[in-house]
């Protein structure tokens, strides 16, 4: 609202007045409301310059950060969460220099507002930057359409080679003709001594796969002393100490190793060197094809990275169980795991979750300590991926995701069943309170009842369960309602006409969302409930069914459904239409 008058100081400005000077009408209740609007604008304007600079200055960093569209959505990982950078772009607060006088000179003198810069078409910006910058440190971000401006950028830059923070290089699809062309432009920089850098980052970058050509990242410990971020796709990189030792963050995909192939002992010998690493991401098959050796993994030490709180493994399952196996970091480290199927063929026992998994020992122990750290579990699935997260209470990320893709594009519909079986067998007697399942509009179709009984039999201690699937699940409702443990576990030697406990007992909350718009749902959802209570079981605290608008069917009034289900819930019944 303060920038708007400036701009427009002439304009309607009633609820801006209204907004800005409460204060002062609660001050003097006696104040003449008969005040003349311009003298009004001017006592605002007036009140606005008595700010101190440093709080101006953090208002026009607030402002930038909210007008650029070179937030950190558009650095965001294939695999993880986005990079972060604190983005105070010149080019999009610049017209703050046109407000006043002294807002101009303020901005002018700061150099911390200089100091993070975008190069695009043009170098002009950049070379103003470098000189309203001073000698602050610098974080540069190389845009996709540089290309035209990336030889005369990397020229002003390399006398400012020793201020550069962090780099960031252009997010355009490495390995093909154009780039054979346009990134040279940037090997003098890359090869210039670097003393501050602490990240070099091809954000968003995207890689053919099918392409053998791989440039050689000049890397070097005496050009690049303080590096510790390091995320690199297409390239080959030396695998050795002096070059991952110190680093943080390491996130290569779609990179080699350097040839000549290394043992697995050397592999675990430098990655032993890394004592510092928090954030390792091994995406592509990088650690088979470092190794000569990738179907019979021979080492069998432990090597103990303390640091670590996310580990991610993209590679054959021989290799990424081996590798998980022989890693021990801290004790709240978060795993994510990828792994491939070929779907449409036949997929042996075992061969999806557990094949990426260490085995456990003789013991029945498994190297990743889950299930008694396990409280929620969320399963996610459309046409070619399969992927579960398995949660902790108050952990920001997930304990363990495993993810499972279609590597030839077909659905996965057809594998649904085994996955979910393997997720069950390897969760059996954890104690788990929240289901979240969210799934595509086949996924009912392709799981019946008695694999959903299967799956739900194993967490008997589930209070919550979420439900997000475009076609109302009968499957799973129906293995609610009317089944028995007994129905599906192994046949019970007790006593003739004994029935086992129904399944999932201790349900509470009961949640269905994105279902298509449906009279029916909440009758059906009523049926489930009322063949629960049969079975002696406590009614729900909560109800919630959350429908997708289906503009083929006539919009009716809630308040019948609703009412459907308040006799089975003691607490709240939400039934709403998202729009």
């Amino acid at each position: 609202m303060i920038l708007t008058c400036f701009y427009s100081p002439a304009a309607d400005s009633e609820d801006e007045t209204l907004i800005v000077d409460q204060d002062d009408l609660r001050q003097d209740d006696h104040e003449d409301t008969s005040e003349d609007p311009d003298d009004r604008s001017a006592r605002i304007i007036t009140s606005i310059h008595a700010l101190p600079g440093e709080l101006l200055l953090a208002i026009f960093a607030f402002y930038a950060e909210s007008l650029n569209p070179f937030a950190t959505a558009s650095y965001k990982s294939s695999t993880g969460p986005a990079y972060t950078l604190n983005t105070r772009h010149g080019q999009y607060w610049a017209p703050l220099m046109l407000v006043c006088r002294f807002w101009r000179s303020l901005i002018l003198t700061t150099p911390s507002l200089w100091n993070e810069i975008v190069i695009g078409k043009q170098a002009h910006w950049l070379k103003l930057a470098l000189l309203r910058s001073q000698r602050m440190p610098l974080t540069l971000i190389f845009h996709a359409n540089c290309y035209s401006s990336a030889r005369a950028a990397v020229a002003l830059l390399l006398p400012h080679a020793r201020r550069i923070r962090r780099l960031y290089l252009p997010t355009t699809a490495l390995r093909n003709d154009y780039d054979k062309v346009t990134f040279p432009f940037f090997l003098p920089l890359l090869r210039k001594r670097m003393i501050n850098l602490e990240e070099l980052a091809f954000p968003g970058t995207t890689v053919n796969p099918h392409s053998s050509d791989f440039a050689v990242a000049p890397l070097s410990a005496t050009r690049l002393p303080a590096l510790r971020i390091l995320r690199l796709p297409g390239f080959a990189i030396p695998w050795s100490p002096d070059i991952v030792s110190r680093l943080r963050c390491l996130h290569l995909d779609t990179t080699l190793a350097l040839p000549p192939a290394m043992s697995h002992a050397r592999f675990l010998d430098v990655l032993s060197c890394c004592q510092d690493m928090e954030e390792l991401r091994l995406l592509d098959g990088f650690v088979g094809c470092a190794v000569f050796n990738r179907r019979d993994p021979k080492d069998q030490r432990t090597i103990h990275l303390p640091k670590l709180r996310l580990f991610v493994l993209d590679d054959e399952p021989v290799i990424t169980s081996w590798l998980l196996s022989r890693v021990r970091p801290r004790e709240f480290c978060s795993y994510h795991v990828i792994g491939y199927t070929v779907v449409g063929s036949a997929v042996p026992p075992g061969n999806m979750c557990h094949a990426l998994l260490p085995p456990r020992s003789k013991a029945g122990q498994s190297p990743i300590p889950l299930k008694s750290d396990v409280k929620r579990i969320v399963i996610t699935t459309c046409d070619h991926v399969f992927k579960v997260d398995f949660c902790g209470t108050d952990a920001l990320r997930p304990l363990l995701t495993v993810e499972l893709l279609s590597r030839n594009g077909f659905p996965w519909m057809s594998h649904v069943c085994p996955a979910l079986a393997e997720v069950s067998d390897l969760m059996a007697g954890a104690p788990i309170e929240a289901l979240q399942i969210n799934a595509h509009s086949g996924f009912d179709r392709s799981v019946n009842v008695e694999v959903f009984g299967r799956f739900l039999v194993q967490f008997p201690q589930v209070r919550d369960l979420t439900v997000a699937v475009p076609i109302f699940p009968y499957a799973l409702c129906s293995a609610l309602g009317d089944a028995y443990v007994d129905n599906f576990g192994p046949p019970n030697p007790s006593a003739s006409g004994y029935r086992g406990p129904p399944v999932c007992p201790c349900l509470r909350r009961f949640r269905l969302e994105d279902v298509f718009y449906d009279t029916t749902a909440a009758r059906r959802v009523a049926d489930v409930l009322s063949r629960r209570a049969t079975l002696g079981l406590a009614k729900l605290e909560s109800v919630a069914i959350l429908f997708q608008l289906d503009k083929n069917r006539p919009l009716m009034f809630l308040g019948p459904l609703r009412r459907e289900l308040e006799p089975y819930v003691d607490g709240e019944v939400m039934i709403e239409v998202l729009l």
